[in-house]
């Protein structure tokens, strides 16, 4: 649902005569999204920061800085790409869980997570024609979707490895055992999303269009009826609720049966597209789609050995 939200709000941005940096439209989105999250979080949980050690404070930030950066990559492209376009390519960072998980543990890749890649950016090219017959070019939304693809499948494994319920810090006094709450998750991300996007955008404003003028631009967006629905659908199902079940419930299942069920955001990101009217349907997106998640099933083929094996048991 975020997809055509933003898409909505980038193009609010555009109708302004007085404010056209959409630039610094996604950062005062994500900005007051985030700073409004914090806001609601630390209210329903004042002690989570305090209440937990050193070891996982740092894990939760790690975490939240890799999403931070894959996300401000993520709405800023999506001033020069479609949301359904945008919820397919970052559908991506499901395939690239196998390639980092190589890299990080050495996890062997096989022979169909290779061909699901190469699926997956057959799909990248298609969803990248132009409808109008020009020459094909991947344009710079789409280059920086995919580079946030990227740090999302990063955020998967680290996710994968901080959110189990304890992990082993190597303090030298006790050696304990320290749990990552998922509650701390949550906040750390909204955290360093929220109030760090206010002050980059209040200097890229002072550099740009300037501060006075942001302020009015925002405060005109933010007491618009339809804005502050936006904004706080944005907060409230997009962030809050999204992303606690994500940080409680991912951990309960290995990352890549955990990014293979991510592979079903571009099908609501493309219906909730469609729905309102930012996407067409074509042979471009039907064909690009279907290969994109077409090559993220075949990235993860254990999982349906592990389903072969627990039918033919059952049929037992």
């Amino acid at each position: 649902m975020s997809f055509p939200l933003i898409k909505w709000w980038n193009h609010a941005a555009e109708a302004c005569p007085e404010f056209d940096n959409l630039t610094l439209a996604s950062l005062t989105l994500i900005g007051v999204r985030y700073t409004l999250a914090l806001a609601i979080l630390l209210a329903i949980w004042p002690r989570v920061w305090h209440s937990a050690g050193r070891a996982a404070r740092r894990a939760a930030l790690t975490l939240a800085a890799v999403y931070c950066a894959g996300a401000g990559l993520q709405v800023i492209g999506l001033q020069w790409t479609t949301p359904a376009t945008s919820a397919f390519l970052t559908s991506l960072g499901g395939a690239w869980v196998p390639l980092l998980a190589w890299c990080w543990r050495r996890t062997p890749i096989l022979l169909p997570t290779w061909l699901g890649l190469v699926l997956g950016l057959a799909g990248v090219f298609v969803l990248s024609q132009p409808e109008d017959g020009a020459s094909w070019a991947l344009g710079k939304g789409e280059v920086l979707t995919l580079a946030a693809s990227v740090l999302f499948s990063v955020q998967i494994l680290l996710l994968d490895h901080y959110g189990r319920a304890t992990f082993q810090t190597t303090a030298a006094t006790t050696g304990a055992t320290v749990g990552v709450p998922p509650a701390l998750l949550t906040l750390c991300l909204v955290a360093v999303n929220g109030p760090p996007m206010l002050v980059a955008a209040t200097l890229w404003s002072a550099s740009s269009s300037g501060v006075a003028a942001w302020l009015r631009w925002s405060s005109a967006m933010l007491s618009d009826p339809t804005s502050s629905v936006v904004v706080l659908t944005l907060t409230v199902f997009c962030t809050i609720l999204a992303f606690h079940w994500m940080n409680k419930y991912q951990p309960q299942v290995p990352a890549n049966r955990a990014a293979l069920i991510y592979f079903l955001e571009p099908v609501f990101g493309a219906a909730f597209s469609l729905l309102l009217g930012y996407d067409q349907w074509s042979y471009s997106l039907l064909l690009g789609g279907a290969l994109i998640i077409a090559g993220n099933l075949l990235a993860e083929p254990s999982l349906w050995r592990t389903a072969g094996v627990r039918q033919t048991g059952a049929s037992r």
